[in-house]
């Protein structure tokens, strides 16, 4: 019986901890299907147990190859879902089951099957028959399905139509002979709308009354299809044009799907979610690819029968429909380069070729290619082994509609045709196993394309004209380095908002990296472009112009790990910009710091810079004043952050917005003294200073006048030298003060004032210098807090530990 749980129950076993020990998780998994192929079995069998292969290969090979693979293995090999068509090749079976015996002893062969013939041929014990679900059991689980529970009337709204729906219910649950998959997924149906309507026309409708075998259930699985949104519809039934068991990527559906126009780009996502959940895809075992269920596929094939078509034997050629609009080719290579070009001059029409066939001479595998791009003018999408082909013909430019190009098999190419630049829909091309050298001229002028996936990298543009471009395998010789700057100045760059830009090496950016040419850029961003030695799109196209400045709309920059850009220069940088990330920029990082002129919008500043010497303050100060989080870290050489000489003179004005601020791992930095200081930052909530090593000065005896602060932070600076008493402000709610030597007193009682600092969260830990923190704080007002290691603090033993609703008080001796 179909959809009754086999493979679920197989996949249980394999998930038991028990089993797992027990075949020290040699656990293989292979999909046998309708299609019983010896040697495609042997090589997924190989596979999994990572043995490379050759196309080559013969089955002695193989063979040869599996029983020196299994014998030192005490394994479980699953086989899946397995047909009658194993019967048509009995000694096959035979030769494949007796290699595997050389495995060690222990190991086990467990196969799932709805044919009793299959059973007794591959097992002389008896096998284990699942029947339908128990009436109760099952019941239970349609309601689940149907209801989202098995009995609760939670819903107000639920409970006068519920009982008519549960009658409802009741009269198709014998229809559904107790599968779990068939209660599964017109459950889900049923449940994706309520109204006693829409249930009553799933009862009534003629399908169930169709002639059918006792245990066949597809009439339940036709009625959800039926049911579906029209486009959900095709984007399901377009998936016949795979064999079974093919294991889906959402990315790579959802691509074919809008490359045929059946949703836009900004729905497909979605639209495989709501097939997912009216389980017309399930998760194949842990990874993140999807597989339809048998049953379902049939469902899928029965209703694409005159659009879709597989050609698995060469006896299908003969069976193509004269209407067919997508065709695929699954024969194992035995199907001649002739027929397959036969194949394109008579069906013209095809709006999707697949063909999985692989050449070993390019020599007549090329003249197919040819032949495709220039019979077929209404092909949409087209995917095909590359073989040993390293040339793709100029043709191609005839491919006007041509959406989605996918090219799998491994190639070098020195380039691709330049009638490419006349393909002006072509949305994706996807070679992963492909080598492009460079692009051709022209190749920027592809405006509909959003991804590129080849062997070392890869473009995306997203639906939001988000632009990432990045280099998965990256050579270091000067012609790679070429290579890539010439990748880079002939990419598509149209109406840009966002740009990434991740592990570039070339030493210059693209020539259309200017603010004149993306004048729509919102965001920029530049990870691990080790090489680059300037960024042109801060220099100012028109020097000392009120112009240059109204070109720019840049709001977000962040460069992470480029080290060699030069900073030293002209430096203008937009005063559209709201967020800046700066981590390892690159060189002469105190000019670039000082250029901070005019980003009165600015609400984000991080920096982390070990070159960074000097952050000068009054630049800052004067130009920030919309700065509300400023992070400053790692930066290893920083030595001041002040008002120089020249500037003190004159008013400096004050961070009006500032409300968090965190120092932390500069171990240069002598003092704070003069940048945390309340007149700078009269509003700030959240002060952190961190793994300071040599810093000497904190201003803590003008914390009182933060009259906002609410969070103080001070831990591992094992050099203050504070001999002044620690001020805390009334609006403080927690205070952390860890590995701070130097500290004796946090006292508020010289100031004459009497704050109350109730609700306070408190840390203290390995400060040996405290001693006292009377007239600041009392143990009644800590409301949470630990204290420990405080040695000359006596007024609270310790260790010492609080919680909002309890407290523990220990003696330390």
């Amino acid at each position: 019986m179909g959809g009754v749980g086999k493979t679920t129950m197989a996949q249980q076993i394999c998930e038991d901890g028990v089993v797992r020990n027990h075949f020290n998780n040699c656990i293989i998994w292979i999909c046998v299907s309708d299609e019983f192929e010896v040697n495609r079995l042997t090589r997924d069998v190989l596979k999994s147990l990572g043995v490379k292969l050759q196309d080559s290969d013969t089955r002695d090979t193989l063979m040869v190859n599996l029983r020196d693979s299994v014998k030192s293995k005490k394994f479980l090999l699953v086989l899946d879902d397995m047909w009658d068509d194993v019967l048509k090749d009995e000694k096959g079976w035979r030769t494949f089951h007796r290699t595997l015996s050389n495995g060690l002893e222990g190991s086990m062969i467990l196969v799932t099957t709805r044919s009793s013939k299959v059973a007794n041929l591959v097992s002389n014990s008896d096998p284990y028959e699942l029947k339908g679900l128990q009436d109760d059991v099952f019941c239970d689980f349609f309601k689940l399905c149907a209801f989202k529970s098995n009995g609760s009337r939670n819903d107000p709204e639920m409970e006068h139509i519920r009982p008519e729906l549960e009658r409802i219910g009741r009269a198709i649950l014998p229809k559904l002979k107790g599968s779990p998959l068939a209660a599964k997924t017109l459950g889900r149906l049923l449940k994706s709308n309520l109204r006693i309507e829409h249930w009553e026309d799933i009862l009534r409708s003629e399908l169930w009354t169709l002639e059918q075998e006792e245990t066949d259930i597809l009439p339940a699985l036709r009625l959800s299809y039926i049911y579906l949104p029209h486009h959900m519809k095709r984007c399901f039934s377009i998936c016949a044009l795979y064999p079974k068991d093919q294991r889906f990527e959402k990315e790579f559906l959802a691509d074919i799907w809008v490359a045929q126009g059946y949703v836009e780009a900004e729905d497909a996502s979605s639209c495989f979610d709501d097939l997912v959940n009216r389980s017309f895809f399930q998760k194949a075992d842990l990874s993140d690819k999807y597989v339809i269920h048998d049953l379902m596929h049939d469902t899928a094939q029965l209703v694409s029968e005159i659009e879709c078509f597989i050609i698995q034997h060469v006896s299908d050629l003969a069976k193509i429909p004269s209407n067919v609009r997508h065709l695929s080719i699954f024969t194992n290579g035995n199907i001649s380069c002739t027929e397959l070009e036969s194949i394109c001059t008579q069906n013209k029409k095809l709006r999707s070729l697949v063909c999985n066939e692989s050449y070993r001479s390019s020599k007549h595998f090329a003249p197919v290619i040819d032949c495709w791009f220039k019979e077929l003018p209404n092909i949409r999408v087209l995917i095909f082994n590359i073989s040993t082909v390293r040339k793709l013909p100029e043709s191609i430019g005839n491919s006007k509609h041509l959406c989605y190009l996918g090219l799998f098999g491994s190639s070098t190419f020195k380039t691709l045709p330049s009638s490419v630049s006349c393909m002006y829909h072509v949305q994706t091309i996807k070679a992963n196993g492909c080598k492009f050298k460079r692009y051709p001229q022209g190749f920027s002028d592809l405006i509909s394309l959003k991804k590129i996936s080849s062997d070392e990298f890869i473009y995306n543009k997203d639906n939001f004209d988000r632009q990432r471009l990045r280099w998965t395998q990256v050579g270091t010789s000067d012609e790679d380095l070429q290579m890539m700057e010439e990748h880079i100045e002939w990419l598509p760059h149209w109406n840009l908002q966002h740009l990434v830009i991740d592990s570039y090496r070339g030493k210059s950016c693209p020539s259309w990296l200017r603010p004149d040419c993306l004048k729509m850029l919102t965001s920029l961003e530049l990870i691990s472009c080790k090489n680059i030695q300037s960024l042109s799109f801060f220099e100012p196209p028109f020097p000392d112009s009120e112009e240059s400045k109204n070109i720019y709309h840049l709001e977000v920059l962040h460069i992470r790990r480029c080290p060699n850009i030069n900073w030293q220069g002209l430096v203008t940088l937009p005063s559209s910009l709201r967020r800046i990330t700066l981590v390892n920029f690159g060189r002469s990082t105190d000019h670039f710091v000082s250029c901070f002129h005019d980003l009165t919008l600015l609400t984000y500043l991080k920096i982390q810079c070990e070159l960074l010497t000097l952050i000068p303050l009054q630049v800052w100060i004067s130009n920030l004043q919309s700065l509300e989080y400023l992070w400053v870290c790692w930066c290893s050489s920083l030595t001041s952050i002040c008002v120089s000489e020249a500037s003190s003179r004159h008013p400096v004005g004050v961070f009006s917005s500032l409300s968090k601020v965190t120092v932390s791992l500069c171990n240069s930095l002598l003092s704070l003294d003069e940048f945390l200081m309340p007149a700078y930052m009269p509003i700030v909530k959240i002060i952190h200073v961190e793994s300071c090593r040599q810093l000497a000065l904190l201003p803590i005896d003008e914390l009182h006048s933060f009259s906002r602060l609410e969070e103080l932070r001070i831990e591992g600076c094992p050099k203050l030298n504070m001999q002044r008493r620690m001020t805390l402000p009334s609006s403080l709610r927690k205070l952390r003060l860890i590995n701070c030597p130097s500290i004796e007193y946090i006292d508020n009682s010289h100031l004459g004032s009497s704050m109350t600092l109730k609700g306070l969260s408190l840390r203290l830990d390995s400060c040996p210098d405290l001693i006292s923190i009377v007239g600041a704080i009392s143990v009644s007002e800590i409301q949470s807090g630990d204290i420990n290691d405080c040695p000359k603090l006596m007024e609270i033993t310790q260790p010492f530990t609080r919680r909002p609703y309890w407290y523990v008080l220990r003696n330390h001796t």
